[in-house]
Protein backbone atom coordinates (compact mmCIF):
# COMPACT_ATOMS: atom_id res chain seq x y z
CA UNK A 1 0.00 0.00 0.00
CA UNK A 2 1.89 3.56 -0.82
CA UNK A 3 1.63 6.42 1.68
CA UNK A 4 -1.09 8.08 1.39
CA UNK A 5 -0.43 12.27 1.00
CA UNK A 6 -2.79 14.75 3.20
CA UNK A 7 -2.71 16.88 -0.01
CA UNK A 8 -6.20 16.49 -0.61
CA UNK A 9 -7.22 17.68 2.84
CA UNK A 10 -4.42 19.89 2.46
CA UNK A 11 -6.58 21.65 -0.80
CA UNK A 12 -10.20 21.37 1.52
CA UNK A 13 -8.87 23.19 4.61
CA UNK A 14 -8.17 26.75 3.12
CA UNK A 15 -12.11 26.87 1.60
CA UNK A 16 -13.47 26.12 5.08
CA UNK A 17 -14.42 28.45 7.38
CA UNK A 18 -12.81 28.08 11.51
CA UNK A 19 -15.28 24.94 12.58
CA UNK A 20 -16.46 24.17 9.08
CA UNK A 21 -17.75 21.29 8.50
CA UNK A 22 -15.85 18.59 6.40
CA UNK A 23 -17.89 15.47 5.39
CA UNK A 24 -16.02 12.56 3.24
CA UNK A 25 -17.60 9.76 1.59
CA UNK A 26 -16.50 6.64 -0.48
CA UNK A 27 -12.97 6.84 0.76
CA UNK A 28 -12.20 3.53 -0.21
CA UNK A 29 -11.06 1.31 2.63
CA UNK A 30 -7.75 -0.59 2.92
CA UNK A 31 -9.72 -4.09 4.20
CA UNK A 32 -11.93 -3.72 1.21
CA UNK A 33 -13.25 -7.38 0.39
CA UNK A 34 -13.76 -6.04 -2.95
CA UNK A 35 -10.40 -4.02 -3.22
CA UNK A 36 -8.85 -7.48 -2.80
CA UNK A 37 -10.92 -9.55 -5.24
CA UNK A 38 -9.87 -6.73 -7.75
CA UNK A 39 -6.24 -6.62 -6.87
CA UNK A 40 -6.50 -10.65 -7.53
CA UNK A 41 -7.42 -9.78 -10.87
CA UNK A 42 -5.07 -7.34 -11.17
CA UNK A 43 -7.51 -4.46 -11.27
CA UNK A 44 -5.70 -1.18 -8.87
CA UNK A 45 -8.26 0.97 -10.20
CA UNK A 46 -7.72 3.21 -6.46
CA UNK A 47 -4.04 4.51 -6.14
CA UNK A 48 -4.75 4.78 -2.46
CA UNK A 49 -5.94 2.67 -0.04
CA UNK A 50 -7.39 4.48 3.34
CA UNK A 51 -7.37 2.49 7.22
CA UNK A 52 -8.96 4.22 10.07
CA UNK A 53 -5.42 5.15 11.48
CA UNK A 54 -4.59 6.79 8.35
CA UNK A 55 -7.57 9.12 7.75
CA UNK A 56 -6.94 10.15 11.61
CA UNK A 57 -3.28 10.49 10.98
CA UNK A 58 -3.97 12.63 8.20
CA UNK A 59 -6.40 14.58 9.96
CA UNK A 60 -4.22 15.23 12.44
CA UNK A 61 -1.68 16.72 9.91
CA UNK A 62 -3.69 19.16 8.27
CA UNK A 63 -5.37 20.45 11.10
CA UNK A 64 -8.56 18.99 10.75
CA UNK A 65 -10.36 17.12 14.28
CA UNK A 66 -12.58 14.29 13.70
CA UNK A 67 -15.99 13.92 14.87
CA UNK A 68 -16.87 10.59 13.24
CA UNK A 69 -15.95 7.82 11.01
CA UNK A 70 -17.68 4.78 10.08
CA UNK A 71 -17.65 1.77 7.56
CA UNK A 72 -20.02 1.59 4.17
CA UNK A 73 -20.80 -0.36 1.70
CA UNK A 74 -20.44 -3.87 1.98
CA UNK A 75 -21.88 -5.02 -0.98
CA UNK A 76 -21.02 -3.81 -4.71
CA UNK A 77 -23.19 -1.26 -6.42
CA UNK A 78 -20.80 -0.02 -9.23
CA UNK A 79 -21.28 -3.30 -11.27
CA UNK A 80 -24.38 -4.45 -10.45
CA UNK A 81 -27.87 -3.19 -10.86
CA UNK A 82 -30.85 -4.21 -7.71
CA UNK A 83 -34.18 -4.61 -8.86
CA UNK A 84 -35.53 -3.05 -5.40
CA UNK A 85 -32.38 -0.54 -5.05
CA UNK A 86 -34.12 1.29 -1.26
CA UNK A 87 -34.60 -2.21 0.04
CA UNK A 88 -31.36 -3.36 -0.84
CA UNK A 89 -29.85 -0.18 0.31
CA UNK A 90 -31.43 -0.69 3.66
CA UNK A 91 -29.68 -4.11 4.48
CA UNK A 92 -26.98 -3.08 3.23
CA UNK A 93 -26.30 -0.15 5.70
CA UNK A 94 -27.88 -2.60 8.58
CA UNK A 95 -25.27 -5.01 7.90
CA UNK A 96 -22.62 -2.28 7.76
CA UNK A 97 -23.36 -1.14 11.13
CA UNK A 98 -24.64 -4.14 13.04
CA UNK A 99 -22.14 -7.33 11.96
CA UNK A 100 -18.65 -8.45 11.49
CA UNK A 101 -18.89 -7.24 8.00
CA UNK A 102 -18.56 -3.82 8.78
CA UNK A 103 -14.65 -4.60 8.99
CA UNK A 104 -14.20 -5.48 5.56
CA UNK A 105 -16.87 -2.66 3.78
CA UNK A 106 -15.67 -1.48 0.13
CA UNK A 107 -15.40 2.20 1.85
CA UNK A 108 -15.19 4.39 4.95
CA UNK A 109 -16.55 7.65 5.50
CA UNK A 110 -15.91 10.68 8.36
CA UNK A 111 -16.99 13.73 9.49
CA UNK A 112 -14.41 16.27 10.67
CA UNK A 113 -14.19 20.13 11.65
CA UNK A 114 -11.46 22.63 10.61
CA UNK A 115 -9.52 23.45 13.78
Amino acid sequence: MRRASPAFLGEIHPVLKPEGLFFCFFLPYYFSWTQRLAHLRGDFYHDHLYSKKMVKDLLKQTNFELLDLWPRQLLPKNSISYANYHVFESVDQWLSENTPFKYIGTNIEFVAFKS
